[in-house]
């Protein structure tokens, strides 16, 4: 098998080597593609092929016969950076949840790499007009992929990398950019953290809709729904649009829900994960101090943010750990971990007809069906609870109190925003955006991008 090798240029990068490798590689054709990031280079080397490459496995949980033909096209995908992390993945594109990550995996440098998830997705977007008495469920009445997926041409993909000719791989963009500082110790050299992303774009009526998964060195993992386009709903009611300019209409506020599925395989099938919650409650007597929380999640639940608490959800393989430290009983202390953080979770959703999306994140147990947060209606039943393999319509049948033991882990998170229309929004919409970072924890013994550590 060749390796065709497309490099550009990037003069301000020469002295730093080059700085990384992007492969994509389409299951049917078995080709690779090269995309940006490359580095002018003082001598010819090898097109370095990922031995991991050769590991990743594609396949699709929950897919409706209608969407065989997505699971069977999936794409198997690595990126390495500089420094030698890597994250490996396959993605496709679902009909209704659009952008789709399968086995995503994490190495650090040094480090083999490791699963993260088992599948991550957009899992349902409420659009409501304050006007109106009810949302819009975009994904289950409407869709993300199929006929609403753009191309992702030189306008929506600037600066970036489509990964092929055909519509599937044309259809998703690849970046990779350098954030910020990722760590500086002492009088040393910082060292700067980057970021591979992944992009697709959906068209629904005049909206565009961004999925956005952004990869990071480090191991973070950044999903992100952006919106934008023009307006198409305008109202004389003052209670419930904004004035824009134009004395004859206001444009209409609107709500928009995001809610992601993400199911975990921390380290893949080697031992279970557990959840636990963790919140730093005031002291009773002395307020000024704030003792850790940390308690397990035995069962199926329903959680709410907890700002006063600064309340989060760590994710844990039960075994595997980035130490060899034992607690008093024995058990190890620095399991490998995620931990979803909801500092962007500024606002409460509130429904009269979804009783699951007042809740700012759901966690279940895995089930091959349970793919939408509501109108899950191609997996399961439209009629009762009962449909494919027993699987409910909505997070409100899902979450029925089973045990989470020895099961892959699903988080549902949900991220309220609220559309406020203003003049600089005609003739066409600023971006808004929702968005949450899951970040490692105690992946690793120590920080690999620290040159004082690596050098002791």
């Amino acid at each position: 098998m060749y390796a065709f090798v497309f490099m550009c240029t990037h003069l301000s990068t020469i002295v730093a080597g080059c700085p990384s490798v992007l492969i994509a590689m389409h299951k049917r054709s078995a080709r690779f593609v090269a995309a940006f990031g490359f580095c002018i280079c003082l001598y010819l080397m090898p097109f370095p092929v990922l031995s991991q490459q050769q590991n990743v496995v594609c396949d699709v949980a929950g897919n409706t016969s209608a969407d065989q033909t997505a699971a069977q096209d999936q794409t198997p995908f690595v990126h390495q950076f500089a420094s030698g992390a890597r994250w490996s993945l396959c993605w496709h594109v679902d009909a209704q949840a659009g952008l789709t990550l399968t086995n995503v995996s994490y190495g650090a440098p040094g480090e083999p790499s490791r699963m993260v998830l088992r599948q991550a997705s957009v899992a349902q977007i409420l659009l409501q007009y304050d006007e109106d008495t009810s949302p819009t469920p975009l994904l289950s009445e409407i869709g993300l992929g199929g006929s609403r997926i753009l191309r992702s041409g030189p306008a929506l993909c600037t600066d970036g990398q489509s990964l092929g000719s055909s519509l599937a791989l044309s259809s998703i963009c690849i970046k990779e950019r350098d954030i910020n500082l990722m760590t500086q110790v002492r009088n040393e050299l910082p060292t700067r953290r980057h970021q591979v992303s992944l992009h697709s774009w959906s068209r629904i009526d005049n909206f565009i809709y961004q999925t956005i998964w952004r990869l990071s060195e480090d191991g973070e993992v950044a999903p992100a729904i952006e919106l934008t386009g023009q307006l198409s709903r305008f109202t004389s009611d003052p209670r419930f649009g904004s004035p824009i300019g134009d004395a004859s209409r206001l444009a209409a506020n609107a709500t928009w829900l995001s809610t992601w599925r993400l199911q975990f395989a921390i380290d893949g099938d080697n031992a279970p994960d557990a959840v636990d919650e963790v919140q730093f409650p005031f002291n009773i007597t002395d307020v000024v101090r704030r003792p850790i929380d940390t308690r397990q999640v035995p069962t199926e639940a329903f959680r709410h943010v907890d700002r006063e608490q600064f309340r989060g959800w760590i994710v844990r393989d039960t075994a595997a750990t980035a130490t060899s430290l034992l607690d008093e009983s024995g058990s190890p202390i620095n399991n490998l971990s995620y931990f979803l953080d909801p500092q962007p979770s500024g606002f409460d959703y509130l429904s009269g007809t979804n009783d699951w999306s007042v809740f700012d994140l759901a966690i279940t147990r895995a089930n091959e069906c349970e793919q939408l947060a509501s109108g899950n209606t191609l997996r399961g039943s439209t009629s009762t609870n009962d449909g494919l393999n027993g699987c409910a319509t909505s997070l409100d049948g899902y979450v029925d109190g089973e045990s989470l033991a020895d099961e892959d882990i699903v988080f549902w998170y949900s991220i309220a925003r609220h559309l406020t229309p203003g003049s600089e929004d005609i003739p066409a919409l600023s971006v808004r955006r929702a968005a949450f970072r899951l970040q490692p924890f105690d992946w690793s013994p120590y920080t690999r991008f620290d040159t004082v550590r690596e050098q002791q």
